[in-house]
């Protein structure tokens, strides 16, 4: 490629004129493909403003003073092509040769210089962001999660939700000590010691004190309380200065969220405004910050989302990297915790609570069962009592309720998979030996609805019991023997196939 000469290009800038022949004079035949393009579209007069601005980023790289003007040495001085280099370099370059071939405006100039300089700060954020490609995020090796609790609470920003009274102040206070010892958390889930720090804006230090002596503390030094944030602090404001000089905390648990933001809960963007910092530490120092909240009145026995009883904006549960669920009735020992998060699996455990040290321990029990009301739990102890399937007029006796709300609460502990149809209107525990076969549950999916009056079936006309009807489909032949209304047979006859089942109950054969 034949490369311009000094004088065979002047370019007009302003009140300026620049031979941008002698800048090129330097450009090799290693220079980038782009120069060498803008340098044809420059001898073909087609130089653009933007063109104009990368030349003289060309002059200030590929300077040669040999043989060069005023003007291209004058680009050359100016060190780093940046905008406001090239606003220096114009206000400095001198004017020689011949009248220009091409003139540009000082406006075109200054959009130039413009763009130049949002192209710079584009790059120069995009530098900055940690932007990674699939190939490089699939090379790297992180560290394991950090875990407060295996299984319950990652390193984050976490949540614990119950009614008010529920026990989420015992059951957080044990996972506290737990950790604080290194012992084990709800009687199965082996913990590391870490510190910990309880922020318990609700309770004074004499109940906590009765507390932990309930729960069989030994007062580990290795957990820390706090009962007010200090004046005019915020809660992000404590926790950022407490991790700062203590490295080494696993656990951390604020009782109540509510308490410890202060601010509107229905607020969503007030409300990540604030839980956005506490989980930016909580990531950053690798500590499981645990927040203790309130769930809505109302009683789910009827179904939905659990997590959408938590009370406030959906903003706070968008926030956490997990959330716990801690689902118990009034006046019950028993409880079901269901658990989401980022780096959780989503779970149900069922809890049992220790009425004489208020210490929750995790059980075998089916969280369905613990989850059902007292009525439907009733339902579910009599027929894991009962010895045979049970009717549900029988059902509804027992618990001196009506048919069709024993039929209503069957219906929903079958949809639970608590029970299973044993057949026509009756019912046994799923857990019970007798329990049904698979293809015993496909057929009785076609049945009414319990909570239907079973339809009248038209009694089967009496008949001698030597009477023989019989169906003749092709090569099979379909027989059926009615007594005066005791034992029938039913049989199949076939080339291929041959079948005989007798059957006690003539509506099962009409």
């Amino acid at each position: 490629m034949k490369l311009p000469t000094s004088g065979e290009f002047d370019i007009a800038v302003g009140a300026y004129r620049i031979d941008l022949g002698a800048t090129l004079t330097g450009l090799g035949a290693d220079a980038p493909p782009e120069y060498h393009e803008r340098a044809r579209r420059l001898r073909e007069g087609r130089l653009s403003a933007s063109d104009l601005v990368l030349f003289y980023k060309i002059a200030a790289r590929w300077k040669n003073d040999d043989g060069c003007g005023p003007g291209t040495a004058a680009i050359g001085d100016a060190k780093g092509a940046t905008a406001q280099g090239i606003a220096e370099i114009l206000a400095r370059t001198m004017a020689f040769g011949p009248e220009p071939a091409h003139k540009y405006g000082q406006g075109e100039v200054d959009a130039a210089v413009a763009e130049l300089a949002a192209e710079e700060s584009a790059k120069a954020m995009l530098a900055s962001c940690g932007i990674v490609t699939a190939a490089h995020l699939g090379n790297m090796v992180f560290a394991p999660i950090n875990w407060a609790v295996p299984g319950l609470v990652a390193e984050g920003l976490s949540m614990l939700s119950g009614p008010p009274k529920a026990g989420k102040s015992w059951l957080s206070l044990g996972l506290l000590l737990a950790v604080a010892t290194g012992g084990t958390a709800l009687g199965r889930i082996d913990t590391v010691a870490g510190r910990c720090l309880y922020l318990s804006f609700e309770d004074h230090h004499r109940r906590l004190q009765d507390r932990l002596e309930r729960l069989g503390s030994a007062f580990p030094r290795n957990l820390e309380i706090l009962t007010a944030l200090p004046k005019g602090k915020t809660l992000a404001d404590f926790l950022g200065a407490y991790l700062l000089l203590n490295e080494d905390v696993k656990l951390i648990v604020v009782d109540t969220l509510g308490k410890g933001i202060r601010c509107d809960l229905n607020d969503y963007d007030k409300v990540q405004a604030v839980l956005e910092p506490l989980q930016r530490i909580a990531l950053e120092k690798h500590v499981g910050i645990l927040l203790i909240h309130h769930t809505k009145k109302g009683d789910r026995e009827g179904g939905g989302d659990v997590f959408d009883s938590s009370l406030g904006s959906q903003g706070i549960l968008g926030a956490m990297d997990g959330a716990m669920i801690l689902e118990r009735q009034r006046g019950e020992d028993k409880a079901v915790l269901h658990v989401v998060g980022r780096d959780v699996p989503d779970a149900a455990h069922a809890l049992a609570l220790d009425s004489a040290t208020m210490a929750w321990t995790l059980t075998d029990e089916s969280p369905a069962e613990i989850r059902t009301g007292p009525e439907r739990r009733a339902i579910v102890d009599l027929l894991k009592a009962s010895a045979r399937p049970l009717k549900t007029g029988e059902i509804a006796s027992a618990i001196g309720r009506s048919s069709s709300t024993a039929s209503e609460h069957l219906k929903a502990l079958f949809e639970a998979g608590i029970v299973a149809k044993s057949g026509y209107g009756a019912w046994l525990y799923r857990g019970s030996p007798s329990g049904v076969t698979e293809s015993t549950e496909t057929s009785e999916s076609s049945r009414p609805a319990e909570s239907e009056t079973p339809p009248k079936v038209p009694k089967p006309p009496k008949v001698p019991a030597t009477s023989t009807e019989s169906l003749t489909f092709g090569d099979s032949v379909l027989s059926v023997k009615p007594s005066t209304f005791g034992d029938s047979a039913l049989s199949v006859s076939s080339e291929n196939l041959s079948i005989e089942e007798s059957h006690k109950t003539p509506l099962e054969i009409w």
